[in-house]
């Protein structure tokens, strides 16, 4: 399977994920003062995470630092000229699969 053709399978299973509200959105201190700065809700990131394309891709997929299931997926997209840095993960759970919105907010320069 080509790069290409993996992110953009990514970013359907994230489109199709949110339209049908299979989310976990972790509320770490850095994504709700990112929420609360942009003036977003849940629902709006769900939202944004819709208008994600190929162009928004940055890295991806990997193992999660902290060894748990799922790959992770990264990504760069503007909101509201602010460019978000975005990380996702797939979990499997006895009712489906979710999407985990590890990362939420504004992209950190190094």
């Amino acid at each position: 399977m080509s790069k290409e053709f993996a992110i953009k399978l990514c970013i359907t299973r994230i489109k199709k994920l949110c339209c049908e509200k299979q989310y976990d959105f972790v509320g770490r201190r850095k994504n709700l003062q990112a929420l609360f700065d942009l003036g977003l809700t849940v629902e709006d990131v769900l939202e944004q995470l819709k208008g994600l394309s190929i162009e928004d891709y940055s890295g991806g997929p990997e193992a999660d630092y902290d060894g748990s299931d799922g790959q992770v997926w990264k990504f760069i997209h503007p909101v509201m000229k602010t460019p978000v840095y975005i990380k996702v993960k797939f979990q499997s759970r006895p009712d489906g699969e979710v999407l985990k919105i590890l990362s939420f907010h504004p992209e950190e320069k190094e």
